[in-house]
């Protein structure tokens, strides 16, 4: 089963993946310690308190079966045809291809799961790349 952590900032909770999650703390330890007042950490859990008076804590916990990978994006020459993309962000069927409008800083949100896609008001303006679907990831 694949992991997720649990991210709670002054008492809301919300879901992030490992890499957003471990980019936090290593961020905290090293380019950022100037901002932290104490952090600890261990066994999946970490602590962050920063000086402005945010207080993070983050835990690691098995992903739940229902989240689906947000994957799927259009791409600068066709925005209504999706292709699904690595974490590298590359499509799947060919690693030339880049998704549309797409920089480092752009948050996971930017990209879709199939089924929002399917269930959104405009689906039928969509297509998905066969080839990109065919790959396991």
């Amino acid at each position: 089963m694949s992991k997720i952590y649990e991210r709670t900032e002054n008492g809301v909770t919300a879901p992030v993946s490992v890499r957003d999650a471990l980019a936090e703390v290593n961020h905290a330890m090293m380019a950022g310690k100037g901002d932290v007042r104490e952090m600890s950490s261990g066994r999946g859990r970490h602590s962050i308190e920063y000086r402005d008076g945010r207080s993070v804590k983050l835990t690691e916990v098995d992903a739940p079966a229902s989240i689906e990978p947000r994957q799927w994006r259009g791409t600068h020459s066709n925005f209504s045809h999706l292709h699904r993309f690595g974490s590298d962000r590359r499509a799947l069927c060919n690693r030339r291809i880049h998704p549309a409008y797409c920089t480092e800083n752009d948050k996971p949100t930017e990209f879709l799961s199939k089924s929002e896609v399917l269930s959104s008001e405009y689906a039928d303006l969509h297509s998905f790349c066969p080839r990109c679907d065919a790959v396991d990831q």
